[in-house]
């Protein structure tokens, strides 16, 4: 019986074991890359929802401060008449 490697054997070889390796290690990094610009991408919108709450806070604080004048005012007026 002959034990020689031949061109098939290293085929063979590749086929099994080392393309489907690289194809396996191709999709990963590529993952990899989805989760950087995601991890971007969510921090952005982070950022932006935090901006908008504190907008939000500062109209609604504004808001009740002029309830606060109009009932003072009404209050006022009650008592005068």
């Amino acid at each position: 019986m002959n034990k020689q490697v031949n061109f098939g054997h290293i085929l063979g070889l590749l086929s099994v074991f080392v393309i489907p390796l690289l194809i396996w290690g191709i999709n990963v990094e590529r993952r990899f890359e989805h989760v950087i610009i995601n991890t971007k991408d969510i921090n952005t919108v982070t950022g932006i929802i935090l901006s908008n709450q504190k907008r939000i806070q500062d109209n609604h604080d504004e808001v009740m401060t002029g309830l606060h004048i109009i009932e003072l005012q009404v209050k006022d007026k009650k008592d005068r008449d």
